[in-house]
């Protein structure tokens, strides 16, 4: 079973491990003529997609959670599969990543994920009750820019020093490993 040590934690969809090994053919498909990422197959389960489940535990009490910085859909896809009742938004900027999400997205049939093109796209409309994840994005002036009102994220860090002085620590979690510590963060937007 795909990320099992997460299975004693989190309750898993029965079609989870059909949707993210097909996600998975795909992104190393993909992979051969886009670089989406560099890591093999198993590294690629282990240090993204499973550890990117570590945000189902701050995400569900949000209706609407936008993925800024999507990339190659991590944590976004993992857990609009997880997540099926949610609203997400991926954020990216990169063409090529975004035709990608576009393309995993509809594969998968996941309809309530939408793709936003953030070097032209505004933010869609929001509702009261949203948050942000960031699994490797920490820009957070790029972030105040898209979504122009304070908001609250939720992001894995190592230093507390990348925090600026606008953004406030709410709470601070260990991942399940043990390994970083996940913030919940609120950032102000004047």
């Amino acid at each position: 079973m795909l990320c099992e040590q997460y299975s004693k934690y989190l309750i898993f969809p029965e079609d989870f491990e059909t949707k993210i090994n097909e996600y998975l053919k795909e992104l190393y498909s993909w992979n051969e003529h886009t670089n989406l990422t560099s890591d093999e197959i198993e590294t690629f389960i282990q240090k993204h997609l499973c550890f990117s489940l570590n945000f189902s535990f701050f995400i569900k009490d949000f209706d609407v959670v936008f993925d800024f910085g999507s990339g190659n859909g991590v944590p976004g896809i993992p857990l609009a599969v997880m997540f099926k009742e949610k609203t997400f938004v991926l954020v990216e900027n990169k063409k090529r990543k975004i035709a990608f999400l576009e393309y995993i997205t509809s594969h998968l049939k996941l309809d309530k994920v939408q793709v936003v093109d953030s070097s032209y796209q505004s933010c869609p409309p929001l509702t009261s009750n949203f948050c942000v994840i960031a699994k490797a994005f920490s820009d957070f002036k790029a972030m105040t820019k898209f979504f122009k009102k304070s908001f609250t994220l939720f992001l894995p860090l190592t230093d507390e020093t990348k925090i600026p002085p606008y953004a406030k620590v709410i709470s601070k979690t260990p991942d399940i490993m043990q390994t970083v510590n996940f913030y919940e963060i609120k950032v102000e937007v004047y």
